[in-house]
């Protein structure tokens, strides 16, 4: 009876004990914080002050998935959209480095392709081009990095569409920190605070809408 006792007690110590660190661990994610840049006069040094307005996170998102044609994530972390209903099939290079991923759909077809390029002789991503079934000999989306000056992961991406380009600048290279999202033609800047940026070494994949018309 003690014994029984003892093992349930002991049961609900460790279960409290794994609630309590994942609180911990969800509490210590700091949040997301985005606001709209918006040009007030230029100062003398040439320099263009900035009005920061605050802004829905989800609104901001909507737009950036918008402008990457639904192919990349940029918030609440960096990731590429995996179609609805596909499996991911990946090649690797004779380093053991991905090269290339497919998205198949339950008929085993590519609704989806994802062409890596790395930069020689290291593990950081140069480009990563993305194109939906039918396939074109462009892809509909490129994400091309900028490690200059960077100890981590890369500095500058630059997430390019028909749409035009979303140029990220991160603070840091590594860890949570503060971006400036900068996206052309249409000229609407954005800042977001105490976002995990990407480590242009990996491939992150997150759940993502059905490829259109596949």
């Amino acid at each position: 009876m003690h014994s029984a006792l003892l093992f349930r007690t002991t049961l609900a110590i460790f279960a409290g004990l794994s609630l309590a660190g994942s609180l911990t661990n969800a509490l210590s994610v700091p949040p997301i914080t985005a606001s709209q840049l918006m040009p007030m006069m230029q100062l003398a040094t040439g320099m263009v002050e900035m009005r920061q307005t605050p802004v829905s996170l989800s609104t901001v998102k909507a737009f950036l998935d918008d402008r990457s044609n639904h192919h990349v994530q940029t918030i609440p972390y960096f990731a590429f959209y995996q179609p609805e209903g596909t499996q991911p099939v990946y090649r690797k290079d004779d380093k053991g480095r991905t090269i290339e991923i497919n998205f198949l759909d339950a008929g085993k077809n590519a609704v989806r392709k994802l062409d890596v390029k790395w930069i020689a002789d290291t593990n950081k991503i140069s480009n990563a081009a993305i194109g939906d079934a039918p396939f074109k000999s462009h892809p509909d989306t490129s994400v091309s990095t900028d490690f200059k000056g960077s100890s981590g992961g890369p500095r500058r991406y630059v997430i390019a569409t028909a749409h035009g380009l979303t140029k990220i600048k991160t603070e840091h290279a590594s860890d949570y920190t503060n971006m400036i999202v900068k996206v052309s033609p249409s000229q609407m800047n954005f800042a977001l605070e105490k976002i995990l940026p990407w480590d242009g070494t990996s491939l992150p994949l997150t759940p993502g809408p059905k490829v259109a018309g596949a």
